[in-house]
């Protein structure tokens, strides 16, 4: 079997003081009724920062401004399957999320609610990372 390496990016969009997360849908493939932060996948020949903007237009309908990355990460989701995730702090004009059909349902929330929330993974990610001071 061929060794699969993704790219993929996420936004922790911040409005007001408040982070948007995302549910995944209980249909999804990957981790049903998983709170997340938007995103997905790089497609081939695609600018990151293009890629983001397209991933979280999809599945938010919000335009993000893209900041800094704060973190990358990999690990391997199959014996053959490796994905990279990269995590941008983004900004948005707009709370008016509209979510795709990959989530069933969106919040914004405060740094203590996300702490709570969020797939508990990502939430060690983040403390490995000492993201929490720079959102």
């Amino acid at each position: 079997m061929e060794n699969i390496i993704l790219v993929a990016q996420k936004g922790i969009i911040v409005k007001n003081g408040k982070i948007l997360i995302v549910r995944r849908a209980i249909n999804d493939f990957v981790k049903e009724n998983m709170w997340e932060f938007p995103g997905g996948k790089l497609e081939f020949g695609e600018d990151l920062e293009d890629g983001l903007k397209r991933e979280v237009k999809e599945e938010t309908n919000l335009d993000v401004n893209i900041g800094k990355l704060l973190y990358s990460y990999t690990f391997k989701t199959h014996p053959h399957r490796q994905l990279v995730i990269m995590t941008y702090l983004c900004t948005t004009d707009s709370d008016a999320v509209t979510i795709s059909d990959e989530h069933d349902d969106y919040a914004w929330v405060t740094k203590e609610q996300l702490k709570k929330t969020l797939y508990e993974p990502i939430v060690a990610v983040l403390d490995r990372y000492s993201v929490w001071e720079q959102i």
